[in-house]
């Protein structure tokens, strides 16, 4: 007989002679008929554990948001030692200034705000604490209180302890999971971790007092008697047997709060109250068996859909507003403890609850969630099948949340697949809830070793840091396990180790003993490799040769550092199929045919494996793990022969999908350009994952359409002789970029492009370095190549008289710029701003025919202030050089030819004002568009900087050394009652330049003298590209970059030329950020 079958005839006899007086059922834990109490099935000789009973009555304040409190605990001592004093957590008390959690925010720099309580240090508050009826005074640290005890706790005896306390409820920033929140003008109360909870006392530990973090937790075995008074129109689920459903449902109420009675959409999602709220308290009792925690939820909406499978009752708890979508929800809980039960393990208690709680967390019999139903399914799948791991099984998961997240992540996806019938393998279930977390890290590697402290990945908040790999590395390993072990033997051994470990407390190697044990072979190779190193897998097949003999001698290649079998499908071609498997042990995988020997090796020991076979036909194709599971992080060459698929590029954005092969794109492309008119072409692609091998190639043929500058000629702007000198050009343009990152050691890119006169080759390299980045590349520029560059239409550059020509950023050099660049960048995050710095510099290598250099310097920084936000930008630097060439100096007003050439709307379009004269315009308002750079002093945009020397004024825009500071304060915010359009966000703020330029000239050293400006801007950013395609057309161009069209209006100017005013209208346009 089920032992909670037992529990609830006791139940059931005490509930029919219960007074109020003496409601409690009691210890019914300890119990020799409790077939689960851990010392009637001992996982192995030897062990212990503690034991716990509770007995706690609580009343909630509603309006105040405090639950008070009386408790009562039965601590029993199993160890084989003496304990001389005793730990509680109190979990509330995380949440406070100067606590860890404080300063790991802090450390962060994520501004939290504290609630009315945290503020005052009120988490749980002890009021009064005994032991032994013997009165004692705790001694608190945040969110761990320690009790000196009266009498030393002997091996085998017991003590009492008594506490009154208050918990409060809050509404700070930092995440709690007890919390309260208002929806529809009624009040939620989610009831966790609300109490004074002893430490564990445990075989490994002693006394496990970490401080609680926002991770997990940890507790013992035992029972629980609890009352909670609520008002009366709350209604409430807990852990345990509810033992007066008369009491608290009385008459017809529950029939009336039943979930089929709410099947339609309420008229404004407006819930209405069914309890009566009446100033009354209404008492809820329920008794728990076999649990390590007690936790409750109480609405005044809640409405109940119930089913029972098995003797379990499925209940699903919804708010009224909500019902209408949780109908089916309480049959999936049910299919869900089925499933589970079925495949690792009977469900030992009495009941399941999923609970409307805009949650996901679990407790005993209790599951905090949300969503709506089908939507919330992988959700309920998850909290539910906590209750066998974390429930059942009681692992240390404040220490390694692995043995609960990554089981319970690997269980959602095997029940989201029998339940919507996706049983076949490769498995876009399995992939998408597990695989591609964890590929998406290990192919960088960057994923951590699971034998981590839970709060010490990376000091991190929430799921960050790494510590999302408890979920996905774990799951993705018991995957793998699966595919090491079979099927059959995999699931058998995960079985035994739920029934060893029912009600217990295992650890990571208790685990590993329990599947060794079963599956009866060694598994420390595979265990070691996941769990204590971040090692990977990557196969590939070399080879595939037939040899005179008529074998076929089969090469394959280990080139990750992670040992594994290998499943092999051989293809043939007659049409058959071979399945066999490539050993690293001793183990024979039920089913499967192994070569002679094992593959033996390791790191650079035995990197390729030889298999010799001979087969009935000849091989058409071979594959490495056709089921999908081995979690290779590049999968390509897992296939010997691939056939190729030309995909038409939808313009999305690349998918990090690491299933398959390699992925080629094509689509038509087509631009318009002022000097070559009308370009066609077509543009291929290709990638894995968004990690390797990633390149974009362009070709373009360059009609002369609508070319800008034939039509200067036929008007007379520019002489046929300018025209002839620069009639000669391909009649192609190309583009070229190729980006593939290499695990743990950055990242190459290359790229060369022949585009706008210009011919750019770049070799780089990038790679993460600490809390910044490492980046370095060789570059090499050549211009006219094929035709000058717009402006030499004009006349020629000469590098020593800067000044001698109208301030364009359209200038090259007619020599070859090879330089080598090195530079350092770091993103930062402080309390209330973010932002950059980046520190660099360019030097010109010995084949270079410009000769110059620099050193560089940039601060960017955004703070918000109030609704309104602050963003600055300092730019230093520092060069020289005997003829540097044009496109790589520094510009007054904005980015130079060189920065202009990598933005096509710019490089393209922005000759297209030219003047009467052919020259071009140099006032405001009529000058090409600009692009942010150089200095930034945007006020000087096509304007030429006067500097008086003697009697001698020089007008020059540009230099080689020279420092900014740029500032905007955008107020956008403050005018958020304007309606949003679909597409489009604007932005209004105020910006100020200050900054000065210089160029040496011979033995002269030119200076700007103190530059500034000030004015208005607006930006336009438009985005969301897809929206202009019709929804059934979609996904579609979401790899689209948004187009940011900056206006700007530097209404004040301090240097102008003679018979200009300081103070006056001026514009710009531009295309992109200022910075």
């Amino acid at each position: 007989m089920r032992p909670y079958i037992l529990i609830l005839l006791a139940i059931t006899s005490q509930m029919a002679q219960a007074q109020n007086t003496d409601w409690a059922i009691g210890n019914t834990y300890r119990s020799e008929s409790n077939a689960l109490y851990w010392k009637n099935k001992l996982p192995y000789e030897g062990y212990w554990q503690q034991d716990v009973y509770y007995k706690i009555s609580a009343s909630l304040d509603d309006s105040a948001e405090v639950i008070s409190g009386t408790e009562t605990l039965k601590y029993y001592n199993n160890s084989p030692n003496i304990l001389k004093e005793a730990y509680f957590h109190l979990y509330q008390n995380a949440v406070q200034p100067g606590s860890l959690v404080d300063e790991l925010y802090n450390e962060n720099k994520t501004p939290h705000t504290f609630g009315r309580y945290e503020k005052q240090g009120l988490g749980t508050q002890i009021l009064s604490a005994t032991v032994n009826g013997e009165s004692v005074i705790p001694s608190i640290h945040f969110t761990v209180m320690k009790l000196p005890l009266n009498q030393p706790l002997q091996p085998g005896d017991s003590v009492e302890f008594s506490f009154t306390f208050k918990t409060y409820f809050d509404r700070g920033s930092i995440r709690r999971r007890m919390k309260v929140y208002d929806h529809h003008g009624f009040k939620h109360f989610n009831g966790v971790h609300w109490y004074p909870r002893i430490c564990v006392y445990d075989r490994k530990f002693s006394w496990e007092t970490a401080q609680h973090m926002e991770h997990e937790f940890y507790g013992d075995y035992g029972a629980y008697d609890v009352e909670l008074k609520l008002p009366t129109q709350y209604i409430n689920e807990a852990t345990g047997v509810l033992l007066n459903p008369n009491e608290t449902y009385p008459g017809d109420l529950r029939g009336k709060l039943d979930i089929s009675n709410f099947r339609e959409r309420l008229p404004n999602d407006q819930p209405q109250l069914i309890a009566p709220k009446d100033g009354k308290y209404k008492t809820w009792r329920y008794h728990a068996d076999n649990v390590h925690d007690f936790a409750w939820t109480a609405d005044p909406t809640y409405r109940i859909g119930e089913v029972v499978w098995n003797g379990i009752h499925c209940i699903a708890l919804a708010q009224e507003q909500n019902a209408w979508k949780w109908q089916p929800s309480a049959t999936f809980v049910a299919n869900v403890i089925s499933t589970y039960s079925k495949d690792f393990g009977m469900y030992e208690y009495p009941k399941m609850v999923a609970a409307d709680a805009a949650d996901g967390m679990e407790y005993p019999m209790l599951t905090l969630d949300g969503g709506e139903y089908p939507g919330h399914q992988g959700l309920i799948a998850h909290e539910v099948g906590h209750n066998w791991f974390f429930g059942m099984i009681g692992s240390n998961e404040t220490y390694r949340a692995s043995l609960d997240e990554g089981f319970t992540q690997f269980l959602t996806a095997w029940s989201m697949k029998k339940l919507t019938g996706q049983n076949q393998r490769p498995s876009e279930i399995e992939y998408n809830t597990n695989y591609f977390g964890y590929l998406r890290d290990a192919i960088d590697g960057i994923d951590p070793t699971l034998n981590t402290h839970s709060d010490d990945f990376n000091n991190a908040i929430g799921h960050g840091g790494g510590y999302g790999h408890v979920y996905y590395k774990t799951a993705t390993m018991l995957y793998n396990l699966e595919y090491v072990l079979g099927d059959s033997i995999f699931k058998k051994a995960m079985q035994d180790y739920v029934k060893q470990w029912k009600i217990c407390h295992p650890y990571a190697e208790d685990f590993r003993n329990s599947i060794i044990m079963s599956a009866n072979t060694d598994l420390n190779w595979f265990f070691d490799q996941w769990m204590e190193t971040s090692k990977y897998v990557d196969y590939g097949i070399k080879k595939v040769k037939k040899l005179k003999s008529g074998e076929y001698d089969i090469q394959i290649k280990r080139k990750g550092d992670m040992i594994m079998p290998l499943d092999l499908r051989i293809y043939l071609k007659d049409g058959s199929k071979f399945d066999m498997t490539i050993p690293v042990s001793n183990y024979a995988k039920p089913g499967s045919i192994h070569p002679t020997q094992p593959w033996l090796g390791w790191g650079f020991l035995n990197p390729e494996y030889d298999l010799k076979i001979k087969l009935n036909a000849d091989i058409k194709n071979v594959q490495i793990d056709p089921s999908g599971r081995l979690a290779d992080i590049y999968m390509p060459d897992n296939l010997w022969k691939r056939k190729f698929r030309l995909n038409f590029d939808k313009g999305v954005e690349i998918a990090r999908y690491h299933r398959g092969g390699y992925k080629y794109f094509w689509r038509p492309d087509l631009w318009y350009s002022y000097a070559d008119g009308l370009r066609a072409g077509v543009k291929f692609s290709g990638n894995y994952a968004a990690r390797k091998h990633i390149f974009n190639a362009y070709l373009w043929y360059n009609s002369g359409l609508l070319s800008g500058l034939e039509s200067l000629e036929n008007s007379g702007k520019i002489t046929t002789f300018q025209m002839e000198s620069n009639r000669y050009k391909p009649s192609f343009s190309y583009h070229f970029d190729y980006q593939n990152y290499l695990r743990k050691n950055g990242e190459i890119k290359l790229r060369s492009s022949a585009i706008a006169g210009s011919l750019i080759n770049q070799a780089g390299w990038e790679k993460d370095a600490g809390k910044g980045r490492w980046i370095t590349y060789l570059k090499q520029m050549n211009s006219g190549y094929y035709y000058k560059p717009y402006s030499q239409l004009f006349g020629e550059y000469n590098y020593q008289t800067p000044f001698s020509y109208l301030p364009t950023q359209q200038f090259w050099s007619n020599m070859s710029n090879i330089s080598f660049n090195l530079k350092y960048k770091r993103n930062y995050r402080a309390m209330h701003s973010n932002g950059f710095w980046e520190l660099g510099g360019r030097t010109t290598t010995p084949w270079s025919e410009t000769v110059y250099g620099y050193v560089q310097f940039t601060w960017n920084q955004s703070r918000n202030v109030g609704k309104t936000n602050f963003r600055s930008r300092y730019f230093l630097q520092a060069g020289q050089g005997k003829n540097p060439a044009a496109e790589s100096m520094l510009y007054a007003a904005g980015a130079n030819p060189e920065e202009i050439w990598d933005n096509k709307y710019v490089r393209d379009l922005g000759m297209m004002n030219i003047n009467s004269n052919g020259y071009l315009a140099n006032g405001y308002g009529s000058f090409p568009i600009a692009m942010g750079g150089g200095l930034n002093l945007r006020g000087f945009t096509g304007y030429q900087i006067p500097h008086k020397n003697g009697d001698s004024i020089y007008l020059f825009y540009r230099g080689n050394s020279g420092t900014a500071l740029n500032v905007e304060w955008e107020f956008s915010n403050l005018f958020s009652f304007v309606p949003k359009v679909k597409m489009l966000k604007c932005q209004v703020y105020a910006f100020g330049d200050v900054g000065c330029i210089t160029y040496p000239s011979g033995s002269r050293l030119l200076q700007s003298g103190l530059l500034a400006d000030a004015g208005l801007g607006f930006i336009l950013n438009i985005s969301h590209w897809q929206n202009l395609i019709p929804k059934k057309q979609r996904p579609v161009l979401t790899g689209e970059k948004p187009l940011i069209i900056r206006a700007d209006f530097p209404l004040f100017v301090n240097a102008v030329q003679s018979g200009e005013s300081n103070l006056a209208f001026r514009w710009l346009l531009a295309i992109g950020a200022a910075f």
